[in-house]
């Protein structure tokens, strides 16, 4: 438009996709890195400005001339199951050594960026990338653009964390974090950086440079409606008890992580279907006279049964959170080689951190040996307990424990914090490198399989029962 370089007006076909194009962008565009400004044009008749673009907008990439098709920025909730971010340097202030530099400052910095998060609390023992692969990052720039990079992180919710520090929003943007550095032509580079998702890899990928990224498993939801635990239910896998006591009783799950995994069960159900019962919460609240006694013992027996008989540590949670499909309570208690307590402490309490959008939940240590977490959560309960998550690490070599606690409360502003379904075999993935384990369904054995193990099981637990 003559006189006026500044402003250009966009035709389209119908009335209907240039809509459409203002809906999506939110009224902003960035083309070859300039951002413009998208407004109605008035068609021959003044009228009022349409209103800004969202808060956080991130917009369109349009890309060099000629591309026929626009691509859309991904958000965050649209890359939920992407682990990489999409790193795009200026190329017209780089040079092909400042391009490789400024990439692998900018994954330093994201992993810095996680380590600064998880040890916000100010503790003596501080958590690094190097001892916990949770926190790595690895930048690897793309063959035939030096100025393009992808940043690979072991979680979404580590990406998610790291792009809302570095850019201030979880949907990515422009690099918003100081630059600390004497260089000062790689300073000045890193001043035009921009971070974005990248696309999930495909499923049948490698996964990331650490090998601790979990695949993205899709499993149908279960068919049936009565309970699996409920010992009078006709969908019972009996096939699977090990042993019985008054109010309890243990037996292998679905999917184990391995053949002397076990759930100590509550036989009364936990949910409101019992009229004239209270509800129960989780397995260590469970208000049935003497049940929290036989759930107590039987733990320790499946601890002094991993110590003596399988050389092992126990590794024991519970996630006590009711389900909108029904909920019985139940813990697990994991056989697990000796020595990885440590490395289960830092992993747990570092995804801890990184759930709810990087906003996590708070794990706390339980200092007091003296006292049982039953009594810690029945003084929960007065301020409105929604449901916790429970855990004991091994620590030393006698069964020693160190237990950690997170109780969900009622706040009354409706701010509730998530804790995953899988978590605890998440976090055992993560220690175990073995990334088929963080989710039951993906370790389900046959019928002939699982009365195998529960046979052996029980044969080898007879004494300590």
């Amino acid at each position: 438009t003559d006189g006026h370089p500044t402003y250009c007006f966009l035709d389209f076909e119908s009335h209907d996709q240039a809509k459409q194009c203002v809906d999506q962008s939110g009224g902003e565009e960035s083309v070859l890195g300039i951002q413009l400004t998208m407004k109605w044009s008035s068609g021959g008749r003044r009228g009022a400005p349409p209103p800004p673009p969202p808060p956080g907008h991130v917009g369109l990439y349009i890309g060099a001339p000629g591309n026929k098709r626009a691509k859309t920025r991904l958000t965050e909730a649209e890359a939920a199951e992407s682990t990489s971010l999409f790193v795009h340097l200026n190329l017209a202030s780089m040079t092909e050594d400042l391009c490789t530099r400024g990439i692998q400052y900018i994954g330093k910095l994201a992993q810095d960026k996680l380590e600064e998060a998880i040890n916000a609390d100010g503790g003596e023992d501080r958590v690094t990338a190097e001892e916990e692969p949770a926190l790595k990052v690895t930048a690897r720039q793309m063959p035939g653009k030096q100025n393009c990079a992808f940043l690979d992180f072991a979680s979404h919710a580590a990406a998610s964390m790291a792009l809302a520090t570095l850019t201030g929003s979880t949907d990515g943007g422009s690099l918003q974090s100081d630059i600390e550095t004497d260089d000062e032509s790689l300073k000045n580079a890193l001043r035009e950086v921009q971070l974005w998702w990248a696309r999930a890899k495909d499923p049948d990928g490698t996964g990331n440079a650490n090998n601790f990224q979990f695949r993205s498993q899709h499993f149908p939801p279960d068919a049936r409606t009565d309970c699996w635990f409920c010992l009078a239910s006709p969908t019972c896998e009996k096939h699977l008890i090990v042993s019985v006591l008054d109010n309890c009783y243990i037996a292998m799950p679905k999917g184990p992580v391995n053949k002397n995994h076990a759930l100590i069960v509550p036989v009364n159900h936990s949910a409101n279907e019992a009229a004239n019962k209270r509800p129960i919460l989780g397995a260590f609240l469970d208000p049935t006279p003497g049940a929290v006694a036989d759930l107590e013992a039987a733990k320790e027996k499946l601890r002094k049964y991993a110590l003596e008989e399988l050389d092992s540590d126990l590794f024991v949670f519970e996630r006590a959170i009711p389900t909108r499909g029904g909920y019985h309570a139940h813990i697990n208690c994991i056989p697990i080689p000796k020595g990885l307590g440590s490395k289960i402490r830092t992993s747990m309490l570092s995804a801890a951190a990184m759930t709810n959008r990087g906003s996590g939940f708070e794990l706390r240590e339980l200092q007091n040996p003296d006292i049982s977490v039953t009594n810690i959560l029945k003084n929960a309960e007065e301020d409105e307990l929604l449901g916790y998550f429970y855990a004991e690490v091994p620590f030393g070599e006698n069964g020693d424990i160190k237990r950690f606690l997170y109780t969900a409360l009622d706040q009354g502003n409706g701010n509730k914090k998530f804790v995953p379904l899988q978590f605890g075999r998440e976090v055992l993935a993560t220690v175990l490198e073995d990334d088929n384990l963080a989710h039951w369904k993906g370790c389900v054995k046959s019928t002939e399989v699982e009365e195998e193990y529960t046979q052996s099981f029980r044969k080898a637990f007879e004494k300590y029962d």
